[in-house]
Parts: structure tokens; sequence; C-alpha cells
């Protein structure tokens, strides 16, 4: 196996492994570092590929932002903040690299397939005597809501990947059932909407196939309830569902909770950008960072790095329009948390535009 094909391989297995705390780098990037590496010739492939190109600007004016501050404040994380960004990039230059490699494709989803089976058999086992979040699960991850970024994550890209290499319609069902259950442990109301929203729209996108499946699922679901007497509410992740509904603090879900307010509050910052960090120099109530994407990046790099970033979307859409769909889902989840600083989140975006009308195989799961 070639060296590039296990680094990136590791760094897939070990993604979910959070061994340090919030913030800090996990073993996996160890592995991501080097991948970079080994691979930062291929820097050269930004020039040929129009969204690289669009969010390369969009990188450069992200670090000038945040230069600027920095000179004028001196926090040092303002600045930090640019190598999360610069690192999540260079996953997609080296995944441009590969564009035409099948076998590396073919090794991604059985890779992933490997990851996602680990980590419900380490659910189901309790291998390592996890303790759950409360009502909600996080495996290793530092949170629950890490978890559920992970599994929406790999929605997206299993989705970009089952679909280039002509997996079948079983095949896909299976790993987003087993996606669908990792957000469920997770218990992230965001989570849950946005899987919801996914199988709404994947459902929809194949009605003929999905009719049999759907119909055979409710009669047998019809028939166990009617048989044992069971109620909706008797399963535990039910149970955990409405009671963390019930219990979510009504602060968090506030334009001011999650730091929204300051866009209003500070709107003197939305030309330019506020670049990241040093929070207490705000008009809000939250102290942390702006806790939804989009919202985000207007209030830390402006009008004119929210433009750049939308623009790369659009590109998406003018050569994947069929499937730019998808890209509501971790969207959605991205409105009510920050995503940027995980990879997973560049690269799935990235693959349903990279891997747009490729056929590599026609393999069976």
């Amino acid at each position: 196996m070639k060296l590039n094909y296990l680094i990136w391989s590791l760094y897939l297995l070990l993604f979910p492994f959070y061994f340090f705390p919030p913030g800090s780098m996990q073993i996996a990037d160890a592995f991501g570092f080097i991948l970079i590496a080994l691979n930062i010739r291929v820097i050269y492939l930004i020039s040929k590929d129009r969204y690289l190109k669009i969010l390369s600007i969009f990188i450069l004016y992200v670090i000038f932002i945040n230069i600027i501050w920095f000179l004028m404040l001196g926090e040092l994380k303002i600045l930090i903040n640019n190598l999360y960004y610069v690192y999540c990039f260079m996953f997609l230059v080296f995944l441009k690299s590969k564009e035409n490699s099948p076998k590396f494709w073919q090794l991604t989803y059985k890779i992933l397939l490997l990851s996602i089976g680990l980590q419900l058999f380490i659910y189901f086992f309790n291998l390592f005597g996890l303790q759950s979040y409360g009502i909600r699960n996080k495996l290793f991850f530092n949170n629950p809501n890490q978890l559920a970024l992970y599994a929406i994550n790999l929605l997206v890209i299993l989705y970009a990947l089952t679909s280039t290499l002509k997996k079948s319609f079983k095949a896909q069902l299976l790993l987003f059932i087993s996606l669908t259950l990792l957000v469920l442990l997770s218990n992230s109301i965001a989570g849950i909407i946005s899987i919801t929203l996914f199988w709404f729209l994947f459902l929809s996108k194949n009605k003929i196939k999905s009719f049999k499946y759907f119909i055979t699922v409710l009669l047998i679901l019809v028939f166990i309830i009617s048989y044992k007497n069971i109620h909706i509410t008797d399963f535990k992740v039910v149970n955990n569902m409405i009671l963390r509904y019930q219990t979510d603090p009504e602060n968090d879900n506030t334009l001011s909770g999650r730091g929204l307010d300051r866009i209003f509050n500070n709107s003197e910052y939305l030309i330019l950008g506020a670049g990241e960090g040093k929070n207490d120099r705000f008009d809000s109530i939250y102290s942390g960072e702006i806790h939804a994407t989009l919202p985000n990046i207007l209030f830390s790099y402006g009008i004119v790095g929210l433009f750049l970033y939308l623009y790369s979307l659009f590109l998406i859409y003018r050569v994947n329009n069929k499937s730019f769909f998808i890209l509501i889902v971790p969207f959605l989840f991205a409105f009510a948390h920050m995503t940027l600083r995980i990879p997973l989140f560049w690269i799935s975006i990235y693959l349903v535009y990279l891997l747009n009308n490729k056929i590599y195989s026609t393999s069976k799961l």
C-alpha cells in the first residue's frame, strides 16, 4: 500500500478518537500533518480548480483580517485561527490530486465503512466502559455534538462516494441507517433535524426504489407494535430525545445564547470583519465564538469574506445542481454550530463538487 494511502486510512480511522481537551490537536491530526507535508508539492493544483481558487482567496482574506487584528490587539489566539483554515484547505488540495484514482476512492469508501462499524461496535459492546453524556452519547469525542457532526459529514461524503462508485441502493440504506443511529445516540437537536431532512431529500430522490422498503418497514413496525403492545416512548432513544427537548436550556436556543446578538450590537464589524478571538470586546451576553458557521463568517470576516465563501458554494451549484441539495443537510447543522475547524466538514462539501458525474466502478458493497 502506498504511504499516502496508509496515512490517509489512519487519519480517517483515528478521527473519531479524541483523547485531548477541546480545541487541542488530536491523534488523527498528527497523521493529517504528515499527509499534508508529504503532498505539499501538489499545491499547484489550486490553479486548476475553480472552487479551490475561490476558497484560497477566502483563506488569504481570513489570514489578512486575523493578522490585522492580532497586530492591533496582541491576542495570539486570533493568529492561531489561521492554521485551522489552512490545515482544512490542504486536505482538499490532497483530494484534488487523487481525483482520477479509482483505487483511492475505493479505499476511502472501505475505510469509512470500517470506521462506522468500529464506532457502532464500541457502543453496543461498550468495549472501553464509556460513560454516557447524561442522556446523550459522545463515544470518544469531547462532546455529543462532535459525534453528530462526524455522522452528518460522513453522510454527505458517503452520499457522494456511493453515487460515484455506483453502490447499490441497499448499500446506501445500510450506511445511512448506521449513521442515523450515531446521530440519534448523540441526541443532538440540530443533528436530528438535519438527519430528518437528509432522509426526506434522499427518499424523495429515490421514490420508486424506496417505496417498497418503506412499506415493508412500516408493516413490520405496525405488526410489532400491535402484537407486543409497544408504545413509541418505550424505546430508550425516543425517550432520550423527548427528555432532551424538554430539558434543553432555553438560553442555548436564543440569538444571544449563541452569540448572534453581536451581529446587531456590533454591526460596525460587518464590512471587513472582526477576526476570531478576544470576544470580550463585543457587546454580547455569550462570551464564546458565534455558534453558527455562516453568521460567524459574516461577523468575523465581513461581507467580503461571506461573499467569497458563498461564491465558492455557488460554483458547486453550477457544476452539480442535481446533488447540490444534499449540502443543505450539513449547513442546516452548521446553523447551530461553528464547523469550519473540522476537516471532514470541508471534505464533505468539496467531494460533492469534485466527484460530480464521475463513475469509477460498479462494484457492490
